[in-house]
């Protein structure tokens, strides 16, 4: 979407401080990956989750152990880098529409 709309709405002709476009374009694909990421060790926490019930017969003190800790980390990563990202739109349109 931001391709279309620099392309489009800004031009690409006398961009400033294009690095926040760049960042936010990092931000983002980080954020993608982070929640690709936490969507595989999601299954696998609670894969060991069913594992670690059926073997204890009671509810361990953190089912799915580390990798439920990793699949939250990555979901607060995944929302917080979507926000970096969107600030770093924001800044990079503030330099290239001159909104004030």
């Amino acid at each position: 979407m931001s391709f279309a709309f620099t392309k489009d709405i800004v031009g690409t002709t006398h961009l400033v401080h294009s690095i926040y476009l760049l960042l936010a374009w990092a931000a983002w694909t980080a954020s993608s990956t982070s929640v690709l990421m936490s969507f595989f060790t999601s299954q696998r926490a609670c894969r060991k989750a069913v594992r670690q019930l059926d073997a204890v017969g009671k509810v361990p003190p953190r089912p799915g152990g580390w990798l439920d800790f990793g699949t939250e980390i990555l979901n607060i990563a995944g929302l917080a880098l979507f926000v970096v990202g969107l600030l770093m739109m924001v800044i990079f349109l503030n330099h290239n529409l001159n909104l004030k």
